[in-house]
C-alpha cells in the first residue's frame, strides 16, 4: 500500500474517532471510560478496503446510545460498547477473540484509575493464558464440539451444495475455537491469520491445516463430509488428553436405575421402539460421562448390523460390567444395599 492511501485511511480513522467522541460529549457526557483501536489497523497490517475496529467501554446503561453500524465508501464500519463485566467474563472463559485486550492501542481513558482497571485486564488474560490446561478447559472444548456438531448436522441435512459449504465453514470455525482454547491462545492476526497462527501450536490435532485445505476445495458433498468426519476426529482425539474432574459415586447406580429395567423388558417383548430409545438414552449419559470424566464405555452399543433388542440387552449388560470394574479401580464402587434392613441400619442410622 502507497504513502498516500495509508495517510488517507489514518485521517479517516481520526475523523471517525472524533465523532465518536463527539456523540459521546453530546448524549452521555463524562460516561466514557476507555476507547482503543484493535485489529488491522493497531497490528499494521491494514488493506485499503478495512474497516476501523473499536472497542469502547462506558458506564453501564449508555451502551445503546453510542454503538452504531455505517456504510462509508466501500466500507462498511461497526463498532460496539462492552462493560467491564462483559471483557472480565470474557477473559475467564479464554476466549480466543480476547487478543484484543493485549493488542490494542489505547486512544483515550478517562482517568488513571482505568487505566490501570485495563492494564489489571490484560495481565488477567495473560495469566490466564500462561495457566496450565484444566478440568475446565475440557469442559469448554467439548461444549464447543457441540456446536461444530450442529453445525454439521446442519451441512448434513440441507440438499444445496453451495449452503452445505457455508455450514461446511462455520463447522471449521468451530473446531478452530477448539483448537485455540486447546492451546490457550487468543486470535492475533484476524480470520486470514489463524492458519500460520495455528502452525505454531504444540496441541494441533492430527493433519489440521492440511484437512483445512481439502475442505476450502472439496468439489463433492461426500468429499465435505468425509473431510470434516476426519476433522472432528482428530480434534476430539486432542480433547480426550485434556484432565478430567475425578469421577463421582453413584454413577453405576443410575445407570441401572435409568436403563437396566427398560432394556430387560425390551429384550423379552422384543420392543424395537423401547429398545432403541432406551439404548440410545444410555449411550448419551456414556457419553456425557467419557467427556466430564474420561470414563470407558462410550463406545456401548456400537455395531455395523441391525442389532436385536436381545443383542442390546447384551451390550448393556457388557457395557455396565465394564463400567462398574471402572469406577472400582476409581475408588468409586456401587452402593449395594443386601436388603430393606441393611438399608435402615446403614443409610437410616448410619451403624456400620
Amino acid at each position: 500500500m502507497n504513502e498516500q492511501i495509508a495517510r488517507a485511511l489514518h485521517a479517516r480513522n481520526s475523523a471517525i474517532i472524533d465523532a465518536v467522541l463527539a456523540r459521546v460529549g453530546r448524549l452521555c457526557p463524562g460516561d466514557l471510560e476507555l476507547l482503543a483501536v484493535f485489529g488491522s489497523f493497531a497490528a499494521g497490517n491494514f488493506r485499503e478496503d478495512s474497516d476501523l475496529d473499536l472497542l469502547l467501554i462506558l458506564r453501564d446503561g449508555a451502551e445503546d446510545r453510542i454503538s452504531h453500524c455505517f456504510l462509508m465508501g466501500n466500507t462498511a464500519h461497526d463498532f460496539y460498547t462492552q462493560r467491564w463485566a462483559d471483557l472480565e467474563k470474557a477473559v475467564d472463559c479464554v476466549d480466543p477473540f480476547c487478543g484484543k485486550l493485549t493488542d490494542a492501542r489505547v486512544v483515550y481513558v478517562r482517568d488513571e484509575s482505568v487505566r490501570q482497571r485495563w492494564d489489571a485486564l490484560g495481565e488477567r488474560m495473560q495469566r490466564q493464558l500462561a495457566a496450565p490446561l484444566s478440568p475446565a478447559d475440557r469442559e469448554a472444548v467439548f461444549a464447543i464440539l457441540d456446536r461444530a456438531a450442529e453445525a454439521f448436522g446442519r451441512m448434513c441435512l440441507t440438499e444445496n451444495f453451495g449452503r452445505r459449504r457455508m455450514w461446511a465453514g462455520c463447522f471449521w470455525q468451530m473446531l478452530a475455537k477448539a483448537v485455540y482454547r486447546l492451546n490457550r491462545a487468543c486470535v492475533h492476526h484476524g480470520t486470514g491469520g489463524m492458519p500460520e497462527e495455528m502452525a505454531a501450536f504444540s496441541r494441533l490435532p492430527r493433519d489440521f491445516l492440511s484437512l483445512t485445505g481439502r475442505l476450502c476445495h472439496a468439489g463433492t458433498a461426500e468429499e465435505l463430509i468425509e473431510v470434516c468426519r476426519i476433522l472432528w476426529r482428530n480434534t476430539e482425539e486432542i480433547a480426550a488428553l485434556l484432565p478430567a474432574d475425578p469421577l463421582p459415586g453413584g454413577t453405576v447406580e443410575e445407570a441401572v436405575s435409568n436403563w437396566r429395567g427398560k432394556i430387560t423388558h425390551a429384550a423379552r417383548t422384543d420392543d424395537a421402539f423401547l429398545s432403541l430409545m432406551s439404548a440410545s438414552s444410555c449411550m448419551y449419559y456414556y457419553e456425557e460421562m467419557y467427556r466430564m470424566f474420561g470414563t470407558p464405555c462410550r463406545t456401548a452399543f456400537s455395531g455395523d448390523t441391525f442389532p436385536t433388542a436381545a443383542e442390546i440387552e447384551r451390550q448393556y449388560a457388557d457395557a455396565l460390567t465394564e463400567y462398574g470394574k471402572y469406577c472400582r479401580m476409581g475408588g468409586c464402587p456401587p452402593v449395594i444395599y443386601t436388603d430393606t434392613e441393611d438399608l435402615m441400619r446403614r443409610y437410616g442410622r448410619g451403624e456400620e
